[in-house]
């Protein structure tokens, strides 16, 4: 199915050290990488989406808000490997299809957040299906031994233009403590497969 026919647009989110880490080695977020303007940034977008896509550490540390919709990717949900539930579920996208579940969960349509982590982005990546990615960069932050935010070694910015997405703006979030956001997207949606 192509985006032109398609009413669902998958937009990434994550914010990232000089090193491109979105978390230490043990997957936690780092309070160098905690802002408040990104926090605030990244919250109005998720407010926005019809669902959003964790991994399960995500989905730990972050308590889901009433009202959104919830997908965990996670390889120990149960039976079919998909269950469904109010505000969260859970899909094993090797047992279950992940186009199958978003006609379920969000089926009029909207945008689909994912917010990592790393295997989560890189699932959509190799499957070419970011419309869109808000990156945050915190400068002057780096995490030794870290998660990248991508398992690939490339620059984030790099991978991104791989995945046919392009540069559309930059904007300073909080000059004061060097966080910038940019909004990578893909130049003709009509051409996207999702």
């Amino acid at each position: 199915m192509t985006q032109r026919h398609s009413p669902w647009r998958i937009e990434g989110h994550a914010i990232i050290s000089d090193n491109d880490c979105i978390a230490d080695a043990a997957g936690h977020v780092p309070q160098s990488l905690r802002n408040d303007a990104d926090w605030a940034y990244f919250q109005r977008h998720l407010d926005e989406a019809a669902l959003v896509v964790t991994g399960r550490k995500g989905h730990e540390a972050h308590p889901n808000k009433p009202g959104r919709r919830r997908l965990v990717f996670t390889t120990t949900a149960r039976n079919s490997g998909f269950a469904i539930g109010d505000d969260i579920s859970f899909l094993d996208p090797a047992r279950f299809g992940f186009h199958e579940a978003v006609q379920l969960l969000a089926p009029v349509g909207g945008i689909i957040a994912i917010t990592g982590g790393t295997a989560v982005f890189d699932w959509f990546a190799q499957r070419r299906l970011f419309t869109a990615f808000h990156l945050g960069r915190a400068m002057g932050v780096t995490i030794r031994s870290g998660r990248r935010m991508f398992s690939d070694a490339n620059p984030a910015e790099e991978q991104l233009f791989t995945l046919g997405l392009t540069q559309q703006k930059t904007q300073v979030l909080d000059e004061l403590n060097g966080v910038s956001m940019t909004v990578f997207s893909v130049p003709d949606p009509s051409a996207k497969e999702v």
